[in-house]
């Protein structure tokens, strides 16, 4: 669970955040993200909706967080409770300045966990102390990065692309829309600064019909548009055509479970292999009521597809996506896969060769 990314953007499913929560990078062995807590009378946070998280389906007591005390005296308490209704559980994690896990107390009868679910953590400080919860350790984009390496190409950067042109990388851009339509559809409101960008080195195309020449491409990059394909397996085969000997598929995908999908399932194997033999190349209705429904925008599937928003066609977390990179390698052509990847991280890569 990334409970950064649920601050960050105000998930309605925060039912309380303390005052004073700070953002912070902490070294623990490695680097991490953490969120740092101040003292408060009540508990500093409260999750709700805790029965609709995919995650939370299987009742995990590890969910990935440690906790430790920052301050002179080094001691402190951090109290967990589970709670719907008047079932309550409740877990004591005795707090020093080394980070311990943070486990979860489920009651023993998973079955009387229905209806409106409720985890609080409520950090027992002196005053003057905080507390640092680490979420998630930090994963570079130097990561995969570092394997775009030759000619290649990358698919729907926008105007911020990641992989940069040196003496050792040839990079083409390859996007749906010129600037203006991009701007429409996206940066309305300059966010993302599209006004300004230079597209001088940008190619119209399409993930599915790239307009490179077979046999031409080191390296295909994306960065969050995997999600966003139908048929990810026809797209991959067809990529792989693109591909010279060696050649590598690269991508940065949102893990579901670390970003605002966590309330969806996995695509499954059997589902995408489905849309494989049906040849599709663009999410069909049935994908744009399963975003909407989620969203919580069922009755708005329709104008949805009309005007052409963009969805996430398909949820993946590492492991599922394993499950997709395995059937690559062992039915469709492909060599061999590897997974980059930190729990509760907002994103994972892959490398398909």
């Amino acid at each position: 669970m990334n409970l950064i990314d649920l601050i960050t953007r105000k998930d309605r499913n925060l039912v309380r955040v303390g005052h004073d929560l700070e953002i912070i990078r902490l070294e623990w062995e490695s680097s991490w993200r953490a969120i740092r807590i101040q003292r408060d009378e009540t508990a500093q946070l409260v999750l709700g909706n805790i029965e609709s998280h995919y995650f939370m389906r299987s009742r995990p007591s590890d969910i990935g967080w440690f906790a430790a005390i920052s301050g002179l005296s080094g001691s402190g308490e951090l109290v967990v409770s589970i709670q719907q209704g008047r079932i309550k559980r409740t877990n004591i994690v005795a707090l020093t300045a080394i980070p311990v896990p943070v486990f979860l107390p489920w009651p023993d009868n998973s079955d009387s966990i229905i209806g409106d679910v409720r985890i609080s953590f409520h950090f027992i400080l002196k005053h003057g102390e905080c507390a640092n919860i680490l979420i998630h350790q930090r994963l570079e984009r130097s990561h995969i990065l570092r394997y775009a390496v030759g000619n290649g190409v990358e698919l729907g950067p926008g105007p911020k692309p990641q992989v940069l042109p040196s003496d050792s990388v040839k990079v083409e851009y390859v996007e749906e829309s010129p600037m203006e339509k991009w701007v429409e559809s996206y940066d309305q409101n300059g966010k993302y600064g599209a006004k300004s960008a230079d597209f001088s080195n940008y190619t119209i195309g399409t993930a599915w019909d790239l307009p490179q020449y077979d046999n031409s491409l080191d390296f295909i990059f994306s960065s969050h548009v995997i999600e966003h394909l139908a048929n990810p397996i026809g797209h991959f085969v067809r990529w792989k055509q693109k591909l010279k000997l060696n050649g590598a598929i690269l991508a940065v995908v949102p893990d579901m479970l670390g970003t605002k999908d966590y309330l969806a399932t996995p695509s499954t194997i059997d589902e995408l292999e489905e849309e494989f033999r049906a040849g599709i190349s663009a999410p069909s209705k049935r994908h744009y009521a399963r975003w909407a429904t989620m969203k919580k925008k069922g009755r708005e599937v329709d104008d949805l597809i009309a005007k052409g928003v963009s969805i996430h066609a398909h949820f993946y977390n590492p492991n599922s996506m394993a499950d997709l990179l395995g059937r690559c390698v062992n039915d469709h052509g492909f060599n061999h896969y590897s997974i980059i990847q930190r729990r509760n991280h907002k994103d994972f890569y892959f490398i398909l060769k």
